[in-house]
């Protein structure tokens, strides 16, 4: 039997050359940068917490996450239907769906940490709960 020989080849990676800074305040950034990233980041979370409330005015608080999460996997029927509770969680969806992406291009394209989006959203569901 012939035996195989392996070989390994040793790859070094200057992880300081190649590690990107993690924005973990909004000061760390530019004002005007930093203002226009938040404020989008907020108007978009207010955006949903209204559709949802929308939504538990029509089905009641217990079912709207449910009805958001279900109606994420058929949106494109959600569109289409002529019945006004789906499209309110149509909408809801929608508004789900940009906030979620937006914040994921905080992350990979502006380095800034998961905490701090969640901080930040954090704070707009306090203020709408206290008002």
């Amino acid at each position: 039997m012939n035996k195989v020989k392996k070989t390994g080849i040793n790859i070094f990676i200057d992880k300081k050359k190649n590690k990107k800074e993690i924005v973990s305040d909004w000061s760390q950034l530019e004002v005007k940068k930093a203002t226009a990233l938040k404020s989008l980041l907020v108007r978009y979370t207010q955006n949903h917490i209204e559709e949802c409330e929308k939504l538990e005015k029509d089905i009641g608080s217990d079912q709207a996450l449910s009805t958001t999460i279900a109606g994420m996997k058929n949106i494109e029927l959600l569109k289409v239907s002529s019945n006004p509770t789906a499209q309110k969680t149509c909408k809801a969806c929608n508004t789900l769906v940009k906030l979620v992406n937006y914040s994921g291009k905080l992350m990979h394209e502006y380095n800034i940490s998961s905490d701090l989006i969640i901080k930040t959203k954090m704070d707009v569901y306090n203020i709408k709960s206290i008002k």
